[in-house]
């Protein structure tokens, strides 16, 4: 394969979320199109669910580099950094592109070190996408410090490309924590495969738990973490629970994590008294999910663009959301899209469950409806990728 359409990608692992799917269906995309991906990817945490499954379902290239996690590890990064190093040197890619924080950091690094060994050879040009950032949120002062520190000076000296996913997230990166310039920053949305929303299976999650088919169910969807501040839908939870007849609304809590963070959420949950709280873990088929949920719910800290939104939109689902990253971008400046919910008080989503068991907001869905699918389809991100990486490939041989 000639090397101007070669495209290593590398990511920190392959779990359950919306990177892991956006870089499949991106490289699966590109194939088709005559760009060569090779997928690098490392181990999930030991409480996290593996989804490298659903990327091989998508006939891609993949190396698995055990060196390469999401965990801070001298020693291993130092190793990894050489096993990139090394697979640059086999694989001379035109670009390199990095997704997530630590693929980012090791990924850049080694582009550096083999510019270093070679100095008078072509390097490979550099993309890193940010999906979230870790800038607020994650870790203690000092720490997200010394993360923004390091990804300004990776900016300065290893990105030709840094893709951010929504107008908000590129005014976040760029203007309030200063990584890169202008004219390195690009948004190319993401694309979600929506067809699963033709045929959802409304009874499968629901049986599961006893829930009757004319039941309010609501929903939170995502990993079990902080960021996404479980507590807090809990506690409106409560205050919604608190102020009326709510014995027909039940509220699903989707996802999977540590068994350590599960069991304080399950403990929260019953320090609280909280009724008809339902725990499903993981569900992979996302008919099932969304087939099962009236709304979904948002409260978390930090995001970058939710899929679970994307795909709520192409449900006909309404969405309540905290206004924080892309999320936004998504649910629109005014709420068009969605109910936003700009001062996060458990009162304020309390009141918009009410407001959605008295009444779907339609007008909204609709033009959720109408948004997902105009502007986040996965053949829109293989265009936006190709002509980017198009762009690059001729800079290259000007």
């Amino acid at each position: 394969m000639n090397h101007r359409r070669r495209v290593l990608r590398i990511i920190a692992r392959l779990n359950v979320g919306g990177p892991a799917k956006h870089v499949s269906w991106a490289s699966q995309g590109l194939n088709r199109i005559g760009w060569c991906n090779l997928l690098v990817y490392g181990d999930v945490e030991s409480n996290e669910d593996d989804l490298s499954h659903f990327a091989r379902k998508c006939g891609i290239r993949l190396l698995k580099l055990p060196t390469l996690s999401s965990s801070i590890s001298l020693f291993k990064d130092l190793r990894c950094i050489l096993s990139l190093y090394s697979i640059l040197d086999r694989f001379r890619p035109l670009i390199c592109h990095t997704h997530t924080s630590k693929a980012g950091f090791l990924g850049r690094l080694s582009v550096l070190l083999w510019r270093i060994l070679h100095p008078f050879s072509k390097a490979p040009m550099v993309v890193h996408t940010f999906h979230g950032h870790t800038f607020h949120g994650y870790f203690s002062p000092w720490k997200h410090r010394l993360f923004l520190w390091i990804e300004r000076l990776l900016a300065l000296l290893g990105s030709d490309v840094i893709i951010t996913i929504s107008s908000q997230q590129q005014k976040e990166i760029l203007d309030t924590y200063q990584v890169g310039n202008l004219k390195q920053h690009k948004i190319i949305p993401l694309g979600v495969e929506t067809d699963f929303a033709l045929e959802l299976d409304f009874n499968s999650l629901r049986d599961s738990f006893g829930i009757s088919s004319q039941s309010t169910v609501f929903g939170i969807v995502g990993r079990l973490s902080s960021i996404k501040n479980h507590k807090l839908f809990f506690e409106a939870i409560q205050v919604f629970q608190g102020s009326g007849d709510s014995t027909d609304v039940h509220f699903l809590i989707v996802g999977g994590g540590s068994r350590e963070f599960e069991t304080l959420l399950r403990d929260l949950v019953g320090s609280m008294e909280l009724k008809n709280v339902h725990f499903t873990g993981n569900v992979e088929d996302p008919r099932q999910i969304y087939g099962a949920l009236d709304c979904l719910v948002l409260t978390s800290i930090n995001e970058g663009t939710p899929l679970s939104i994307l795909e709520a939109f192409a449900c006909g689902i309404p969405v309540i959301a905290s206004a924080v990253g892309g999320i936004v971008d998504l649910l629109g400046v005014q709420g068009e899209r969605g109910i936003l919910i700009s001062d996060p008080k458990p009162s304020e989503f309390a009141s918009q469950f009410q407001s959605i068991t008295d009444e779907i907001p339609t007008q909204k869905v609709a033009l959720a409806r109408q948004f997902v699918q105009e502007r986040y389809s996965v053949n829109r991100l293989i265009k936006d990728l190709d002509q980017l990486y198009s762009q690059l490939a001729e800079g290259e041989q000007s």
